[in-house]
């Protein structure tokens, strides 16, 4: 939850609890001041009211509840998002991985296939062969 959003779920208990307190013929006149130009901080606040007469009582505990209850969605909501990067940075170094083990093949088929000529190669250079007489040395014996 934002620090936005905790500082709302406050203000909706700090008035919600002084209403619970103020006699029911006042607490129109109450609500209009308390929550001056945001209907939708009065619409909170009377809902929790409305709980309160129905229940008898609403507990702090409950608004309490409330807040702790869109913290942890916060808190799952940024954990999602950790996870998120987390897999895709894991996937981005798997793929890094998958290329760099194409171009080691690719390098090796390369080497195998190179093997035959260096090996044919190697037996020319290494096969013994008849010394090379100069044209002159043959005819002066």
């Amino acid at each position: 939850m934002s620090a936005i959003e905790q500082e709302r779920w406050r203000r909706i208990e700090q008035i919600f609890l002084q209403a619970a307190e103020v006699p029911r013929a006042e607490r129109d006149a109450f609500l209009r001041d308390a929550c001056g130009d945001d209907p939708a901080l009065r619409q909170e606040v009377e809902s929790l009211l409305q709980g309160d007469e129905a229940t008898g009582d609403v507990e702090p505990s409950t608004v309490i509840a409330g807040i702790i209850g869109d913290a942890a969605a916060g808190l799952f909501d940024m954990t999602d998002a950790v996870i998120g990067n987390y897999l895709r940075h894991e996937n981005e170094v798997n793929d890094y991985l998958r290329g760099r083990e194409a171009e080691a093949e690719a390098l090796e088929k390369e080497i195998r296939a190179a093997q035959p000529a260096e090996e044919n190669l190697r037996a020319k250079l290494l096969t013994p062969r008849p010394p090379v007489r100069p044209e002159n040395a043959s005819s002066r014996s």
